[in-house]
């Protein structure tokens, strides 16, 4: 019985990661991307991954922004990361310590955006109240962060 439960449990799991790539309520549009191998990354993309990350600087450069409009399936046509202000969440990481993440990741053979992964899309009012970040990455947490919860975490007013 208590296998029945376990398989039960992580099948329904596995579904409801897969419910949409992106979700829009009133106050925030987040996109959400799952595990992504290797073989699903442009070459030219991988080749990039040792030299993204490199500085501190809130801002994304044009290789850390076609890196992440790829890996979150941004349509570039609606919305460019390149050139955007990013906030890592939660608050001990940062622009550094993700890329060296995903790079440790895939010279491990493993899925470097894994689904504990979700960039949210801040609206102009989010953008205003909190210090002028367009974007929040959140990564090694299971639960979506709810907008409230982002605002607690960055310290806006």
């Amino acid at each position: 019985m208590a296998t029945i439960f376990i398989v039960l449990f992580f099948m329904l799991c596995s579904c409801v990661s897969f419910i949409g790539d992106s979700y829009s309520d009133e106050s925030v549009e987040y996109i959400r991307k799952q595990q992504i191998s290797d073989s699903d990354m442009p070459n030219d993309l991988m080749m990039l991954l040792p030299c993204l990350g490199k500085d501190s600087s809130d801002t994304l450069n044009s290789n850390e922004g076609r890196f992440l409009n790829h890996i979150y399936g941004i349509d570039t046509t609606r919305f460019n990361l390149i050139g955007k202000k990013v906030a890592f969440l939660p608050s001990r990481y940062d622009k550094i310590s993700y890329f060296r993440n995903a790079l440790i990741r895939h010279q491990q053979g493993s899925n470097y955006c894994i689904g504990t992964c979700t960039l949210f899309i801040l609206n102009d009012k989010q953008k205003k109240e909190c210090g002028g970040y367009d974007v929040v990455i959140t990564f090694w947490r299971k639960i979506i962060y709810s907008y409230p919860q982002i605002k607690h975490e960055l310290g806006c007013m």
